[in-house]
């Protein structure tokens, strides 16, 4: 049986992949950032470069991301578009601030390989 416009199975997978994809990168990003703070904090002393509330901040805010992609909020943000702007505003004003005050640079630039990082 062919699909059709109408047919929701399309819009339902495309969806699916995309919810995948932002909890794979989010997920890579976090792993990358505990490599680099624990190299940091093995080289340096624990929360000497990067003190203990910037990773608890960067974690927060990718746990918040993790947490609207797939909670409650997302059914929410399906359903009506006060749900969705909910969940915007959610993300810029707590997710995006918390993450940025994470500092990620420094700690995502160690994770990468040695020879990637003096190209950077």
């Amino acid at each position: 049986m062919p699909l059709t416009a109408a047919d929701p199975a399309p819009a339902a997978v495309a969806g699916g992949l995309l919810s995948t994809l932002v909890v794979s990168l989010v997920c890579l990003a976090v792993a990358g950032y505990g490599r680099g703070v624990h190299e940091l904090w093995s080289r340096h002393g624990t929360g000497r470069i990067v003190p203990v509330r910037r990773a608890a901040a960067f974690a927060g805010g990718a746990l918040i991301v993790l947490a609207i992609e797939g909670g409650l909020l997302d059914d929410l943000a399906h359903g009506s578009l006060a749900g969705h702007m909910t969940q915007h505003m959610v993300l810029l004003l707590v997710a995006g601030p918390l993450l940025a005050a994470g500092g990620a640079g420094l700690p995502l630039s160690l994770a990468t390989p040695l020879r990637l990082r003096r190209r950077l």
